[in-house]
């Protein structure tokens, strides 16, 4: 499925391919459900006030296409190990530290 998407999405970069503005639409439901989840957690009091919701949500997401880009040339990439440590580090910047 990573390998699947992977070309996919290096087809769909293209205006013209049938399935452009659907992933159009992905990448931008995505970065959504990402930067909304951030401004409920500081709605919360779990993620401080100045935490750049958009800015984070570009870069896991970024993050994420470039580690499957990554385990595709090495499975032995750890992806889950890798996206943990983004999430602690996360949380170690912009966390409040309240359950």
């Amino acid at each position: 499925l990573v390998a699947l998407y992977t070309t996919m999405i290096g087809e769909a970069a293209r205006p013209e391919h049938p399935a452009h503005a659907w992933m159009l639409r992905h990448y931008q439901l995505v970065l959504d459900l990402l930067r909304d989840s951030i401004r409920a957690g500081q709605g919360r009091g779990v993620v401080r006030e100045g935490a750049p919701a958009d800015q984070i949500a570009r870069q896991t997401v970024a993050l994420m296409d470039g580690l499957q880009v990554q385990w595709l040339l090495d499975p032995t990439v750890d992806m889950a190990a890798v996206m943990q440590a983004h999430v602690d580090e996360l949380k170690t910047l912009w966390g409040t530290g309240a359950p």
